[in-house]
């Protein structure tokens, strides 16, 4: 929009900190715990019975859930990554 090109925009945003590999894990990363949090969320959601009580109990499995397998994937994510 202010007519800066990439590169420029990249290395003043890195400042020599940072390379390409390391925002591509972040990404990588991100999508991936995105992802679990949306399916784990999903599926407890769509198989709550029992009105405002089994909300509830949806929404705390949803989050122990979620949590858990962020654990899980960003071991696995790291180790297959490098």
């Amino acid at each position: 929009m202010m007519g800066v090109d990439f590169p420029v925009f990249y290395n003043s945003l890195t400042a020599g900190l940072l390379n390409f590999g390391d925002v591509a894990h972040g990404l990588i990363k991100s999508v991936t715990f995105g992802l679990m949090m949306a399916i784990a969320s999903c599926y407890f959601g769509l198989s709550v019975k029992g009105g405002g009580p089994g909300v509830g109990r949806a929404v705390n499995a949803a989050v122990v859930a979620s949590a858990t397998g962020i654990f899980i994937l960003d071991y696995i994510v790291s180790f297959v990554i490098g």
